[in-house]
């Protein structure tokens, strides 16, 4: 079995993460999952910076401008290739070297996960992925949401996706929708 690459993007909180977790169970079978950030957040670990989404930002420009725009994707790619067979989920897609990398895999699927800013914005209390985020106010909240180099170019990938799920409810009804997902997948595979 070939691998199957299956991209996840959206805006923070939107629930990236919690689909990525819950997509391997209710598949029943053990799927990798790459993050784009992941060499972000090695990086900062190494040079012992708090992972903060300034200090992440600050650093996804900087490897950008100093070996690239696919400085981060080349990265990416190089670990999606050591999967032997079989799914993974590379989860973060955010600019378009990302979307690009994600489409010379095949198969692939890119999978949009959304939600309106307003439901987003409450959940970076419970998802501590990144320092500080829990004492943002909703105005720098919402004004990151448009940090050019970071963040503007997910809603344009995330109108090229295969399929969309608006996550704009309960845990339960995106369980459904990723059932409904997985349903997709197995006859887009088959």
């Amino acid at each position: 079995m070939a691998t199957h690459v299956i991209g996840v993007v959206g805006e923070k909180h939107a629930g990236k993460s919690t689909f990525s977790r819950m997509l391997p169970k209710m598949m029943g079978m053990p799927i990798p999952i790459i993050r784009f950030s992941d060499v972000l957040f090695e990086t900062l670990e190494y040079a012992g910076i708090e992972a903060t989404r300034p200090a992440l930002q600050e650093l996804a420009i900087a490897m950008r401008d100093e070996l690239g725009p696919d400085a981060i994707c080349r990265h990416t790619y190089d670990k999606v290739k050591k999967v032997a067979d079989g799914p993974v989920i590379v989860e973060g897609i955010r600019w378009w070297p990302d979307h690009d990398c994600l489409r010379s895999f095949e198969p692939n699927t890119l999978v949009s996960v959304t939600a309106p800013v307003e439901i987003r914005y409450p959940r970076r209390l419970t998802q501590g992925e990144k320092v500080g985020e829990a004492e943002m106010s909703f105005e720098v909240y919402e004004e990151n949401e448009r940090i050019v180099a970071t963040e503007v170019n997910i809603p344009a990938i995330g109108k090229r996706a295969d399929y969309t799920i608006v996550n704009d409810s309960t845990e339960e009804a995106l369980r459904e929708k990723v059932r409904t997902f997985i349903y997709y997948l197995e006859t887009k595979v088959n």
